[in-house]
């Protein structure tokens, strides 16, 4: 793994979502490559680090970026907590539950949140996941409680990236970081980010629409 000297950029990156959609269980799966089925609720907030290589679209050479990932408690006692790590961030991943609906309406108040501690939401980079797809394993993705193309369009209507995962199989975890990753470095590299970042950009370089194993929006 690269050290934090050889990261082109350091991108935190802000985990949000209702309690109980598996924030701290996706992040595990993640930086841990397994699944940990009896972690406890997230108290406050928890960061960790993982370097992810993602390519310079006008360049084409890889970089090692450095994602700085920070998973906020989802009770709401917790939530002016989580409020004031979005100033500083470079990028959101909002989850819901795939079999829970309420927890999928819950996310365009995250949404309003972040705008409102940020005054410049617009410069994020937003990534929505569904999490446990485990659950419908064997059954179409329209059977899920929030029907994969609903969550898509919700996706393309707020410009988020969109992603499918399951922390418990590690299903289309990595892909949906790698994006994120990709879409908040291509921001950087072109000067569209918050204002905790002014002056300290490498680059003004050009930003298009993402691509990539996660469909929905564009990059933000």
């Amino acid at each position: 793994m690269s050290t934090t000297d050889d990261a082109a950029e350091t991108i935190k990156v802000i985990m949000g979502g209702e309690s109980g959609v598996g924030k701290s269980s996706l992040l595990l799966s993640f930086t841990e490559g397994e699944f940990f089925p009896n972690i406890m609720p997230t108290v406050g907030s928890e960061f960790s680090y993982k370097n992810v290589a993602v390519t310079d679209k006008l360049s084409g050479k890889r970089e090692t970026v450095r994602l700085q990932l920070w998973d906020t408690a989802g009770q709401e006692r917790f939530r002016c907590m989580a409020r004031s790590f979005f100033r500083c961030a470079d990028a959101a991943v909002l989850l819901y539950d795939c079999s829970n609906r309420a927890s999928f309406e819950a996310v365009k108040q995250w949404l309003d949140e972040i705008d409102a501690a940020t005054g410049d939401g617009d410069s994020l980079s937003y990534l929505l996941v569904g999490n446990k797809i485990d659950l419908y394993e064997g059954q179409s993705f329209e059977s899920m409680a929030v029907p994969k193309s609903e969550a898509q369009q919700f996706a393309q209507k707020h410009n988020m990236l969109f992603a499918l995962t399951s922390a418990k199989t590690l299903n289309g975890v990595t892909e949906a970081f790698d994006e994120i990753a990709r879409c908040a470095y291509d921001n950087i590299r072109a000067g569209k980010v918050g204002k905790h970042r002014e002056g300290k950009t490498r680059s003004t370089t050009g930003l298009g629409s993402a691509s990539g194993n996660s469909s929905g929006g564009t990059c933000c």
